[in-house]
């Protein structure tokens, strides 16, 4: 199936989350369970066994939403292996992260990992509107009308056949959950405020109303590691077997960093001149008779953890350069 919601034999979708937005701790715990199912220490179908309840310390709903996000930031899928005790698998991504004795960052307590979540969910997952809000949608300010009926508009154009209102409107609220910090009321607690960690990344804010807007302009916490993984990932997916790839594409085309991260062009060139040295050469910035491009040196050349700099800041690289 395919993830671009621009792809023909793409398959829409508007469910799964059981109306709960993402939560601080629950891809850890994700995580862990299918750790602890593939070793035989809780039930291996542990997301629908009875048992689920009391091991997540949640509703029968919630536990599905936590199976649900986990599933859609890539951090676990259905077991290819069937030799493994589990119903489900953890990728490469999650054990970089949350792996118990190796992992990076397992509580989520640095940006640069939030961020490369943030790109795997509205590039990799079948979130729908997640996938349109940030690579299709072009308007920075809008309120949650307007966005209903630009949605509507998309469905009906596909050709994805009808879907409710009410349905559409439960994902857009999913949407703003995740990202948007909710405005300081009396009838809100503070934990339900700052419920979800990729409110941390300040993409989106909730204006008066039914308004939001969409945050473009520098990122803090996007380290140039996080963004030269991420360029080359758009790269093997835009324009797979090409050395070269435009600065208009990397700003402009969906799925591309400078929509994802909704980056200004000088945002971008900032990141684009440290690429040389954050991949050892791998990719630089060429400027040479009027020809402005990114290139590579290999058109075989994959995206590298070693680039992601959680424990060594850009700046100590460029002095021990």
């Amino acid at each position: 199936m395919s993830l671009n919601i621009f792809d023909d034999e793409y398959t829409p979708r508007f469910t799964g989350h059981e109306t709960f937005h993402l939560r601080y701790g629950w891809l850890k715990k994700a995580y862990d369970a299918v750790k602890l199912s593939d070793s035989g220490d809780i039930a291996e179908n542990i997301f629908r066994d009875k048992s689920a309840i009391s091991h997540f310390g949640v509703g029968k709903n919630m536990v599905a939403s936590i199976r649900h996000w986990a599933m859609s930031f890539g951090l676990i899928q259905s077991a290819k292996d069937k030799s493994t005790l589990s119903e489900h698998e953890t990728t490469t991504l999650a054990d970089y992260i949350f792996d118990n004795e190796t992992g990076v960052d397992p509580y989520l307590e640095n940006l640069e990992t939030l961020w490369l979540l943030h790109w795997q969910l509205v590039t990799r997952s079948n979130k729908t509107t997640f996938l349109y809000a940030f690579n299709a949608f072009n308007e920075t300010e809008v309120d949650r009308e307007r966005f209903l009926r630009t949605l509507k508009q998309l469905i009906a154009s596909r050709e994805w056949g009808n879907v409710a209102d009410a349905t559409l409107q439960k994902d857009i609220s999913n949407l703003i959950g995740t990202y948007a910090v909710r405005r300081i009321d009396k009838r809100v607690s503070v934990e339900d405020v700052i419920s979800s960690p990729l409110t941390e990344l300040q993409l989106l804010t909730q204006g008066e109303g039914n308004a939001f807007k969409f945050n473009r302009g520098g990122k803090v916490g996007l380290t140039e590691g996080v963004f030269a993984f991420c360029l080359l990932e758009f790269w093997n997916q835009y324009s797979e077997g090409s050395t070269t790839l435009s600065f208009e594409a990397v700003c402009h085309e969906p799925f591309s960093p400078g929509r994802v991260f909704f980056l200004s062009s000088q945002d971008l060139m900032q990141y684009i001149s440290q690429l040389e040295l954050v991949t050892s050469g791998a990719v630089r910035w060429v400027e040479s008779s009027g020809s402005r491009h990114i290139a590579r040196s290999n058109i075989d050349l994959q995206p590298s953890y070693d680039w992601l700099t959680t424990s060594e800041s850009l700046n100590a690289r460029i002095k021990a350069a």
